[in-house]
């Protein structure tokens, strides 16, 4: 316990840790060294030469295994330089996939409110990017012309908005059900694009 103790008040670059202690094994010590820091490196040691007891520390989190008998202070720098290494890459890894998943939830966040607030403004607006690729196609302009976002994102609007296409009628037919809807005019981008089609006002 004051071993513990000490740990987590001074956080050491490494931990040898003997297998055999008084009352309990070296692996319940570990687990609770790592409850205190999760990606602390800890060596065990041992006067057993054991192989399932060596697969058992890593599986427990241990960064190496040694045996006493042949520890030399070579050996030992290896182990701890090479054991401290390792552990500083873990950490580092696991703090990118939690920065990475804090700013998957930002994203979404800001893309659920920015989709709040196109939806529920009172004008038709369609977004494209420079090849007239529609990105947003909002609530009003659905009910204006018939059509799903579910069914525009994504497609090219000379596809959409040429004089050929099905969406025409669907507007034709949106619009008169909507009466008193005026639509304006529907720009069109990207390269080839005939320009703009007026969409259908109600008469």
């Amino acid at each position: 316990d004051a071993g513990l103790a000490l740990i987590e008040q001074e956080r050491p670059d490494c931990v040898l840790l003997d297998y055999s202690l008084p009352g309990q094994s070296g692996f319940s010590v570990l687990r609770r060294i790592h409850a205190i820091d999760a990606y602390l490196p800890v060596i065990i040691l041992t006067g057993q030469g054991d192989e399932a007891l060596a697969v058992q520390a890593m599986k427990s989190g241990a960064q190496n295994y040694l045996l006493k008998s042949s520890l030399h202070p070579a050996t030992l720098q290896r182990a701890v330089v090479s054991a401290i290494e390792h552990a500083s890459l873990e950490r580092e890894i696991a703090e990118q996939r939690q920065q990475i998943y804090e700013q998957k939830l930002a994203l979404a966040e800001t893309s659920r409110l920015t989709s709040a607030v196109l939806d529920s403004a009172p004008c038709l607006i369609c977004v494209t990017d420079a090849t007239g690729k529609v990105l947003v196609f909002n609530k009003e302009l659905e009910r204006a012309v018939g059509y799903s976002a579910h069914e525009v994102v994504g497609k090219h609007t000379p596809l959409l908005w040429s004089p050929q296409a099905p969406i025409l009628k669907r507007a034709e037919a949106a619009a008169r059900r909507n009466a008193g809807v005026a639509a304006g005019e529907i720009p069109v981008d990207g390269p080839g694009a005939p320009g703009s089609y007026p969409a259908p006002r109600v008469r």
